[in-house]
């Protein structure tokens, strides 16, 4: 589906994709998000995924140009905050996102799991 940003995201937002990612993807990054969160923040890069929150910053700092997520060649990026005015660079089937997520929360496992040794 093509995505058409909301007026705010269009304005005043960072970088949007051309396509609208199925619903199950706000829900597979709000659990990811939820295993990698200390204290509230997440930000994470480690190889398999990265995950960054929404950059507040100034529009020539480098921090801006990151996805909000990236797995391979796909990204997903939303404005505010994970659910709103997501978009992302490609098509998939729900199969092949699922595929994606799943290998993305067993590294958010392992990371965890390392955490507490």
């Amino acid at each position: 589906m093509t995505y058409v940003p909301e007026l705010g995201q269009a304005c005043f937002g960072r970088e949007w994709h051309n396509h609208e990612p199925p619903y199950l993807v706000e829900n597979w990054l709000l659990i990811i998000k939820a295993m990698l969160e200390t204290d509230g923040w997440y930000d994470e890069d480690n190889g398999v995924f990265s995950m960054h929150p929404y950059w507040w910053g100034e529009e020539d700092d480098p921090e801006a140009d990151r996805p909000n997520f990236k797995c391979g060649d796909v990204e997903v990026n939303f404005y505010k905050h994970i659910g709103r005015g997501m978009s992302t660079n490609t098509q998939m089937s729900d199969m092949d996102w699922h595929k994606m997520f799943v290998r993305c929360v067993q590294k958010a496992i392992e990371i965890k799991e390392a955490e507490q040794k």
